[in-house]
């Protein structure tokens, strides 16, 4: 056998054996690859990503599937493997509410992600406490994400509220 069929012969072998690797490890290539296939695993979607937010070692993906909103964790391995992280189990947004939300915790990080109903509302802040808020300016597709370090996990100050373009308030709630 020549240098260049073993050659060859090695690269189809160490690529079967690292396919292999992936299957039995759960892992992908991609984060969108592990998204899919943490979907599949409880029977939920194909969601459509709205937008993904990158966090380093992880990623949040924000979704829509048909009345469902989810936000679903991937994780990143060896530098360029991608596995399932928290499951992407969503909420049915109810459109009879101007803004529909949920909370998770994930990797230590506290999440409220959510759909606003309401097309007057351009703007949605976000009071976790007395000192902390956060804003987001503009809509995902009519999705809205935030995300911060959190220690405590406190939700009962948390409150919501919605403004128009003209920086009216159209909405407020607190949670919980």
């Amino acid at each position: 056998m020549n240098r260049a069929i073993r050659t060859v012969r090695n690269i189809v072998i160490i690529g079967v054996l690292f396919t292999c690797f992936l299957a039995l490890e759960g892992l992908r290539l991609t984060p969108i690859q592990a998204h899919i296939v943490s979907e599949k695993g409880i029977h939920y979607g194909p969601s459509e990503i709205v937008k993904v937010f990158d966090h380093g070692s992880y990623q949040h993906l924000l979704c829509k599937y048909d009345k469902w909103i989810s936000c679903n964790t991937v994780n990143k391995h060896l530098l360029f493997l991608w596995s399932p992280g928290s499951q992407p189990i969503g909420f049915e947004n109810d459109k009879n509410k101007d803004i529909d939300f949920s909370w998770n915790v994930s990797k230590g990080v506290d999440l409220v992600y959510g759909g606003v109903n309401n097309p007057h509302i351009t703007k949605i802040e976000l009071h976790i406490d007395e000192t902390n808020t956060l804003i987001q300016n503009s809509l995902y597709d009519g999705l809205f994400y935030f995300s911060w370090e959190g220690k405590d996990h406190h939700w009962q100050d948390l409150k919501i509220i919605g403004y128009n373009s003209n920086n009216e308030k159209v909405y407020e709630t607190s949670y919980p």
